[in-house]
C-alpha cells in the first residue's frame, strides 16, 4: 500500500500524473517480488550476473547476487537503483532504494533534487545521473561475476564474489569524479520509524561512510580505505541519508550492503565489519597517463596528465623520460609537476612540426608508490588546438587563433595584446568550436580608458581540449583582489570585489616574494580580529577561487600576507611581527598545529622514522591534514576525516617516502579554518 500513497491527481500531459505514479509504484512492486523470490532461496545458481527485465517496464535491467546481496542496476544512470540484503538468520531488508518517495518530478527511473529517492553509484559530476550507460558483461556465473558500466570517459566495473557482502567497484575516468549514493537500511522500519534508528557510520579518517539501521543491523556503506577516493559531502531526503564521494582518474571501492554488529566507540560510528574492510583496501591501481598521448603544448615543451597524482621525486626526474622515433635530437632537460598530475616536459631544442614520435616513461609512481605499467608506459606526442582568447576584439570567432596563449615557465599560459579604449568582452577556448570546453562561464569583461597593453594570466587546468571545472583567468587591468569583512578595518568596504585595496601582484613587490613565479601575493596590516576572507578574480564573483569563506584569527595587529597560487588554485596566508607593537600571534581559534617534530627531521638519524604532527581541535569535526612542497604540490594525504574535541597525533613516515630534501609544508583544513607549519627534511 505505501506504493499507492500519492495517485489521486491529474496535471498536464495525455496521460494524468497518477498513472504515472502508479505504473512507477508497480515497477517497484516487481522489483520486491523478484527479491523475495532470492531472500526465498529459490535462485539454482549462488552467484550470477545477468540481464533481465526484472521490473516489466519493457527494458533489461543488470542483476547481480549472491548469497548476501541482490544489486538492481538501471541502464539510466548505469545506478543500482535498488539493493537488498539477507544474513543467515533470515533477516532480509532493502537497503538501497525509497521507492515510495517518487513525487512530480519522475516516473521512477530517476534520482530526485530533493534527494528522495537516489540510487547507489551515481555520477554527479560529471553528471550523468540520467543519462544511458552501456553495459558489458564479462562473467556471469562462478565464484565471482563482473559487469562493466561505461558513458563517455567513464567506466565503473563492478565485481560480486560468493560470501562478499560488498561490491567491490573500479572507477577509470578522464579526471576527477564525484559519486553519491543514497543509504535507506531497513526500508520498512523507515516508513514506520522514520529515521530516528539510522546511525552514522565514519570511519578513521573517513576511510568508510554510510548508514547503519539500529533496529536491524543492517548497513549501507562506501568503503573507501585507501583505494583512492575520499568523502565529500552528505545529504538527506524524506527516507534517504546519503554520502557523497570524490575521486581521481583511478580509484577503487566497496559497497557494503549487509549486516553489522554494534558500533563499538562513544559515538557509534565505528563497527568491526566496516573497520576489517577498510583495512584491506588498498589503491594497487597503477597510474597512466591520459589518452596515453602527450601534447606538443609549445616550441620546446610536451604535457602529459596523469589519471592521478603522482611522486614529485618520481615526476620531476628528467631521466624518466626517454623521447624515441623523432627526427631529429631532443633531450629533456626538465620536468616540471603541477595539478599534482600534470607534467611539462622541456627539452634543449624546439620540435619540429610533424617530428613527433613517442615518450617512454620509466619508474613514474603514484603517492602509494604503483608505478606505471610496462603496457602503459609509452605514449604518442600529439599535436592540438592551442587554448586561445576569443572575444569581441575578434567577432567571438571559435576558431581564430589571432589571440593564441603561451605556455610560460611557472606553468600558467598567458598572451598578451594591444585593446583601444572602451569595453571588451572575452572567453577561453581549449577547442574550436563553443562546445563547452569555454571558460568562465560568464563573459568577462574590460574596461579601458585609453588604448592598453592588456596580459591574460590562465589556468588550463590538467587537461588542455577538456574543461575539468578547475580552469581560471585574470588580466593584468583587473589582478586578484583579497575580500572579506576585514576591508572596513583597512578604509575600505566589506567584500568589496572592485578594491583596489588589496590587489595582489606576481611582480615582487608589496610581499610578493619572487616576481613571474604564478603565486600572487599582497601584504596588508590589519588590526586585531577575527575575519573572513576569499580572492577574487577579475573584480567580479564569476570564478570562485574557494568554495567556502576561509578564515583567520589574529590576537594582536598583524601584517599579514595572502598569497593565490594560480597554478594549483590555491589560497593562504602567512604573518609577521609588528615592529614597536605587542608580539603578533595567529591562532586559528578552532584548529590549530601545535607542533611539528622532529623539526628538521634528518633522515637516518632521527629515532624515529616518522615526523610526528600534533594538532588540536576546539569542537570534534571533519579535517583534512596533508603535506606540500615548496612547489604546492601535494605529497601526503596524512589524514581526512572527522576527529573529536582535543589533540591528536598523526605520523608521517618521511624515510619510507620517496622524496627529496627541502621544505615541506604541513596544511591542516578544518571547515574554514586553516593552519600550516614548515618542516625541513634533510638526507
Amino acid at each position: 500500500m505505501i506504493n499507492l500513497h500519492e495517485t489521486g491527481w491529474h496535471d498536464n500531459g495525455e496521460i494524468s500524473d497518477w498513472e504515472h505514479r502508479y505504473s512507477a509504484h508497480m515497477k517497484n512492486a516487481n522489483v520486491y517480488a523478484e527479491a523475495s523470490r532470492w531472500a526465498n532461496g529459490n535462485y539454482t545458481q549462488t552467484t550470477a550476473a545477468y540481464l533481465e527485465d526484472i521490473d516489466r517496464d519493457g527494458v533489461n535491467e543488470v542483476v547481480m547476487h549472491n548469497d548476501k546481496l541482490l544489486a538492481v542496476y538501471e541502464s539510466i544512470g548505469g545506478k543500482a537503483n535498488w539493493i537488498f540484503v539477507k544474513n543467515n538468520n533470515g533477516g532480509h531488508y532493502s537497503v538501497v532504494g525509497s521507492d515510495m518517495a517518487y513525487w512530480s518530478e519522475t516516473d521512477g527511473d530517476y534520482n530526485e533534487s530533493s534527494n528522495n529517492h537516489v540510487a547507489a553509484l551515481s555520477e554527479s559530476y560529471p553528471n550523468q545521473q540520467h543519462d544511458t550507460y552501456e553495459w558489458n558483461l564479462l562473467q556471469t556465473s562462478g565464484e565471482e561475476v563482473e559487469v562493466e558500466f561505461s558513458k563517455n570517459n567513464i567506466t565503473k566495473t563492478c565485481k560480486l564474489e560468493t560470501g562478499n557482502a560488498y561490491l567491490e567497484v573500479e572507477y577509470t575516468t578522464s579526471g576527477d569524479i564525484y559519486v553519491k549514493s543514497g543509504w535507506s537500511p531497513d526500508l520498512l522500519d523507515l516508513i514506520w520509524s522514520g529515521k530516528g534508528n539510522l546511525q552514522r557510520m565514519w570511519g578513521d579518517y573517513g576511510n568508510y561512510c554510510g548508514r547503519r539501521n539500529n533496529a536491524s543491523g543492517a548497513t549501507a556503506a562506501y568503503v573507501l580505505g585507501n583505494g583512492g577516493a575520499e568523502h565529500n559531502t552528505s545529504f538527506e531526503g524524506t527516507l534517504v541519508m546519503g554520502d557523497e564521494i570524490k575521486g581521481g582518474a583511478n580509484f577503487k571501492i566497496f559497497l557494503y550492503a549487509g549486516f553489522t554488529s554494534e558500533p563499538y566507540d562513544e559515538f557509534n560510528n565505528k563497527v568491526i565489519e566496516l573497520d576489517n574492510l577498510a583495512d584491506i583496501l588498498e589503491d594497487d591501481i597503477p597510474p597512466t597517463v591520459w589518452q596515453q598521448q602527450a601534447a606538443w603544448v609549445d616550441e620546446n615543451k610536451l604535457q602529459l596528465t596523469f589519471s592521478e597524482a603522482i611522486s614529485a621525486a618520481t615526476a620531476e626526474n628528467e631521466a624518466n623520460y626517454q623521447l624515441q622515433n623523432f627526427s631529429g635530437s631532443y633531450t629533456i632537460t626538465e620536468a616540471v609537476l603541477t595539478h599534482n598530475r600534470r607534467v611539462v616536459l622541456t627539452s634543449n631544442n624546439d620540435f619540429s612540426t610533424g617530428d613527433l614520435g613517442e615518450i617512454v616513461l620509466h619508474n613514474i609512481a603514484d603517492l602509494n608508490g604503483n608505478v606505471i605499467a610496462a603496457d602503459q608506459n609509452i605514449v604518442a606526442v600529439v599535436e592540438i588546438i592551442r587554448p586561445h582568447l576569443v572575444g569581441s576584439f575578434n567577432d567571438w570567432q571559435p576558431d581564430d587563433h589571432s589571440y593564441d596563449l603561451n605556455l610560460q615557465a611557472n606553468g600558467l599560459w598567458q598572451a598578451s595584446l594591444q585593446l583601444e579604449a572602451g569595453e571588451h568582452g572575452y572567453k577561453i577556448l581549449e577547442t574550436d568550436n563553443w562546445d563547452d570546453n569555454e571558460f568562465p562561464y560568464e563573459n568577462q569583461i574590460i574596461s579601458l580608458d585609453e588604448t592598453t597593453e592588456v596580459t591574460f594570466f590562465v589556468n588550463c587546468g590538467a587537461k588542455i581540449e577538456n574543461f575539468e571545472g578547475i580552469e581560471y583567468v585574470c588580466h593584468n587591468t583587473n589582478l586578484p583582489v583579497v575580500v572579506g569583512d576585514f576591508l572596513s578595518e583597512i578604509g575600505g568596504t566589506d567584500w568589496n570585489e572592485q578594491t583596489e585595496l588589496t590587489m595582489m601582484n606576481d611582480e615582487g613587490m608589496n610581499g610578493d616574494d619572487v616576481a613571474g613565479d604564478g603565486i600572487f601575493s599582497r601584504t596588508v596590516h590589519i588590526p586585531q580580529g577575527s575575519y573572513e576572507y576569499k580572492v577574487v578574480l577579475n573584480n567580479n564573483w564569476d570564478q570562485n577561487t574557494t568554495s567556502e569563506n576561509l578564515s583567520f584569527n589574529i590576537s594582536q595587529n598583524a601584517d599579514v600576507t595572502f598569497f593565490y597560487n594560480m597554478i594549483e588554485n590555491n589560497v593562504d596566508l602567512s604573518y609577521e611581527m609588528v615592529a614597536n607593537e605587542q608580539q603578533t600571534e595567529l591562532i586559528l581559534p578552532a584548529a590549530k598545529i601545535t607542533a611539528v617534530y622532529p623539526n628538521p627531521f634528518i633522515s637516518g638519524s632521527s629515532k624515529s622514522s616518522s615526523a610526528e604532527v600534533k594538532f588540536n581541535l576546539k569542537k570534534a569535526q571533519k579535517i583534512q591534514l596533508n603535506a606540500y612542497n615548496i612547489k604546492g604540490q601535494l605529497v601526503k594525504k596524512l589524514a581526512v576525516g572527522k576527529f573529536g574535541t582535543g589533540e591528536h597525533t598523526i605520523s608521517w613516515n618521511m624515510q619510507r617516502q620517496e622524496i627529496a630534501t627541502g621544505i615541506y609544508f604541513i596544511k591542516l583544513q578544518a571547515g574554514k579554518n586553516n593552519d600550516v607549519r614548515r618542516i625541513l627534511y634533510l638526507k
